[in-house]
């Protein structure tokens, strides 16, 4: 080469092993490659540019790969080397280079421009600036060599800075990046030891599917203040010094990890939706009690200090809390799930403070899962499911409240094994309990349930009288057995039945306020319809005993008018379905159990025409006051006008006075004898009281088994309710007044 002219080494796709451009006079300007001609120079081991004494300008116009070192290293005292990524002659084009490493002596300059420079050395250091100079431009510098090396010597300022090959890339001094620049990981672990990168503004850090260590006492004291930080999907935060660190707070992790030993203090609610594991050292939530909200968290090692802090596991599948060789200090804490879907709560074994699961879907604590809730402290169930599950186990370790609202529990082998062991349980609105073994069960009668659901394979049986308050459903492979002991069923809301249900003789209450459901083809033994309740009846079932408030049924089919009943009533029932009773009240009022009364075929009568009746006391009397009340009591008043009370100390029930022959009194269904000349109501007393008993009896709307006392209580309120029902349009206030008693005696 002579005078100023280019000389060109390679103009077309060429490899070399080692290319060395040593110049010792006259140089000025080499140019390799040339974006016009596809293909790459190709270096199969050290590009060097080494001039002596000489100013040199080597560029490149296309594609230049080394697989060694490109050393750019003039010698001489006035010698340069500048090695240009970005050949101006041949206009646009792919101006790039690919070098192990890159190696920048004194006297040397690499200008990078905006080419792309891929370092693929997996060991050693990959950027050497020593004493030379490194113009970035608008550069990426991006460490592509699968392995861990020193990522610099010296302290360059870059532009873009990538790291996408894996194993571990480690500064070796502090760097610069560009005002407006990025440092972006993809892959493999970028560990800034205890250097900083220094932004000059508008820089970006971003990190995907790979780690980032932070070996400072802080975030900011590795990374600066970059304007966005973006920690993406598969990205992780180590905090990993051998001290004291602070956990910055203002990051929003996916995965959170402590490694190094000494205490990590969060300084604010912290967020990871990953997993925050701990490997070493101890995550203190502080005295703050400063939130952490995580997907899972991972105790390989060290510990997890709670105080009374909020522990949200937002993890929606796998195991929440694994815990291994590390373990957590609960304090008073509250660990609560709230992910939305069904996940093992733990694997190993942990005492906890408050256990919350507020999430939907199952959580279960799993076969080798063990948790202890400590005394003072709750498990409390809002949402989903929670599931001790088969293996898992669940204890108090002293007094412990249970809370169900709105979710539902599952019971293991028996109620005693797990939730047994809690002092208090509130089973509030909305909750139900689940018997769902793989083996028969026994429904625990203590239990305050609100809906009950029985699910087991097999036989479930009772071991007392139980209540709910809600719903009692049998599942499809269930049978639900009273026992011989024929255990009574009270609930106040719907009866479904999937399954078997063997009534033995017990009986089944349906006492709740409004319309309750019969669901499924169920055979009673004794099924009591309480007032007001109305059964909804959505298929056909049957009875031995059926009772309609404190009134026996009628023998045969009862329904609702929208049925195919024989008897049919929109007091007690509705919906399409019927009940069958086999035993029940014939339509003349008597039971049909009772032997019928004797009829005398022609009766005589005689009626009472003497100006005052005849009272004659009838076999029966009862006692009310021990002391006679006579106030207002004269020699032919029995009761005190004033107070109601007999002035004998004893009721005595009137014959009533037959107008007309009636041959067969238990077919007697005509006016009453009673004459009404006052209000009868609650509490009430009198022997008008005694006669509307014995009227209301005798039409079936007060049980056979009341007595007659003449006293106004609730038994003949609810018979005047149901007889003010079946005479609309009475008001069904449960009062005796002018129209209710017109009606009686009409």
């Amino acid at each position: 080469k002579s005078g100023s002219e280019s000389f060109c080494v390679v103009n077309f796709p060429m490899t070399f092993y080692n290319l060395k451009i040593t110049p010792t006079q006259g140089a000025d300007n080499i140019h390799i490659s040339d974006s016009t001609i596809s293909g790459t120079v190709t270096i199969n081991n050290n590009l060097t540019i080494n001039p002596t004494n000489v100013s040199l300008t080597v560029d490149i116009g296309g594609v230049v790969s080394v697989a060694g070192t490109t050393l750019i290293a003039p010698t001489g005292g006035s010698g340069t080397a500048t090695f240009d990524a970005s050949y101006s002659h041949d206009g646009a084009g792919v101006k790039n280079l690919s070098t192990g490493t890159l190696d920048i002596e004194s006297g040397g300059t690499f200008l990078a421009r905006s080419s792309t420079v891929s370092l693929t050395g997996t060991s050693g250091t990959l950027f050497t600036l020593n004493s030379g100079t490194f113009t970035s431009a608008t550069s990426t510098i991006n460490m592509t060599g699968n392995g861990s090396a020193t990522i610099n010597s010296g302290s360059p300022t870059f532009y873009n800075l990538t790291s996408s090959g894996t194993g571990t890339k480690t500064l070796g001094a502090g760097i610069k990046l560009a005002r407006g620049g990025t440092l972006s990981v993809t892959a493999g672990t970028f560990d800034p030891s205890t250097y900083a990168i220094t932004d000059s503004g508008s820089n970006t850090l971003s990190v995907s599917n790979a780690t980032i260590n932070v070996g400072a006492s802080t975030f900011s004291g590795n990374y600066g203040t970059p304007t966005t930080t973006t920690l993406g999907s598969g990205s992780t935060v180590n905090y990993n010094l051998a001290g004291t660190q602070t956990v910055d707070s203002t990051k929003s992790y996916v995965g959170l990890t402590i490694s190094g030993s000494g205490t990590k203090s969060l300084n604010g609610t912290t967020t990871a939706t990953g997993t925050t594991t701990i490997t070493a050292g101890t995550l203190d939530t502080t005295g703050s009690n400063y939130t952490l909200n995580t997907g899972k968290i991972d105790m390989e090692g060290g510990t997890l200090l709670c105080n009374s802090s909020n522990i949200n596991l937002t993890g929606t599948s796998g195991t929440l809390i694994t815990i291994g060789s590390g373990s957590i200090t609960p304090g008073t804490s509250t660990f609560n799930m709230t992910g939305n879907g069904s996940a093992t709560i733990i694997a190993g074994g942990q005492s906890m403070y408050n256990l919350t699961s507020s999430g939907t879907g199952t959580k279960t604590i799993g076969s080798i899962g063990l948790i202890t809730i400590a005394s003072g402290g709750s498990l409390s169930v809002s949402n989903g499911t929670f599931d001790i599950g088969a293996g898992g186990t669940l204890n108090t370790g002293g007094s412990a409240t249970l809370t169900v609202s709105n979710a539902t529990i599952d019971v293991p082998t028996s109620w005693g094994v797990g939730y047994g062991t809690f002092n208090t349980i509130n089973l509030n609105s909305g909750s139900t309990v689940n018997y769902n073994e793989s083996s028969p069960q026994t429904i625990e009668s203590t239990v305050p349930y609100v809906n009950l659901s029985i699910n087991s394979t097999g036989t479930d049986t009772m071991n007392g009288a139980t209540t709910a308050t809600g719903n009692v459903t049998i599942g499809s492979s269930t049978t639900f057995d009273p026992t011989s002991s024929n255990y009574p069923i009270n609930l106040a809301g719907n009866w479904t039945n999937n399954g078997t249900f063997t009534p033995r003789q017990g009986t089944v209450t349906l006492n709740g306020s409004t319309t309750q459901a019969i669901n499924g083809a169920t055979t009673f033994y004794k099924l009591i319809i309480s007032i007001p309740t109305i059964a909804n009846l959505t298929g056909n079932s049957t009875a031995t005993y059926l009772y309609l408030g404190n009134v026996f049924a009628l023998k045969g089919s009862n329904g609702s008018t929208s049925s195919t009943a024989t008897y049919k009533n929109n007091t007690f029932f509705s919906g399409s379905g019927i009940i069958t009773t086999s035993i029940g009240r014939n339509p003349d009022g008597y039971d049909q159990t009772q032997n019928p009364p004797v009829v005398t075929p022609t009766p005589t009568i005689t009626p009472v025409v003497t100006p005052t009746p005849t009272i004659n006391p009838i076999t029966q009397t009862l006692t009310i006051n021990s002391t006679p009340n006579t106030t207002g009591c004269t020699t032919t008043t029995p009761f005190s006008p004033i107070t109601g009370v007999s002035c004998t100390g004893i009721y005595v029930v009137p014959t009533p006075t037959a107008t007309t022959p009636n041959t067969n009194p238990a077919q007697n269904t005509g006016r009453a004898s009673c004459t009404f000349t006052r209000t009868l109501k609650s509490g009430t007393k009198g022997p008008d009281v005694i006669c509307l008993q014995t009227y209301l009896q005798s039409h079936n709307y007060l049980s056979l088994t009341s007595k007659l006392d003449g006293i106004f209580g609730s038994k003949t309120k609810n018979a005047v309710i149901l007889f003010q029902k079946a005479h609309n349009p009475l008001i069904q206030d449960g009062v005796v007044g002018k129209n209710t008693g017109k009606v009686i005696t009409e």
